[in-house]
């Protein structure tokens, strides 16, 4: 899961909502009606980009997200990283 902002962030970057009427109500972020991604719609929204997601132990934040274009994203959960990592590709692709 990831947290209410980071889902804003997505919806107002355009990631795609899916129709919330259908949606588990687990899906669906509780303070407002923004669509959960799931991990696998993460990396397939990234695209060609997305090259890895790694576990590190050693670290305070774990899970770290990569790019082809050398993006990196850290995050607390598998989700958060992706999420992460295309607002990133997102961000880059549109001052392109």
């Amino acid at each position: 899961m990831i947290s209410s902002e980071l889902t804003e962030q997505l919806k107002a970057e355009g990631f795609p909502q899916k129709d919330l009427e259908d949606k588990n109500p687990a899906d669906i972020s509780r303070s407002r009606k923004v669509y959960q991604p799931t991990l696998e719609e993460l990396i397939k929204a990234c695209g060609v980009e997305f090259e890895s997601l790694h576990y590190g132990r050693n670290r305070k934040i774990k899970w770290k997200a990569t790019a082809h274009d050398g993006f990196s994203e850290l995050g607390a959960t598998p989700h958060e990283a992706v999420a992460k990592l295309w607002l990133s590709i997102r961000s880059s692709s549109s001052k392109n």
